[in-house]
């Protein structure tokens, strides 16, 4: 997986890096459409690079 330093345009849960270096999770959330802001972050936190969590392992 690759770090995206765009901003994600899909709700979910991602793993981001902060401006100060923090690696955090995060929420993406969508309100109203168009607008993206992110949840579960401090106040004022730049989101420098975002990573989309990936699907749980399913054993067959």
């Amino acid at each position: 997986m690759r770090w995206s330093t765009k901003a994600p345009k899909k709700t979910g849960w991602y793993l981001v890096t902060l401006k100060r270096g923090i690696v955090m999770p995060a929420y993406r959330s969508e309100h109203p459409t168009g607008n993206f802001t992110w949840k579960e972050l401090p106040y004022n936190a730049d989101v420098i690079a975002s990573m989309r969590f990936p699907k749980a392992y399913k054993e067959d």
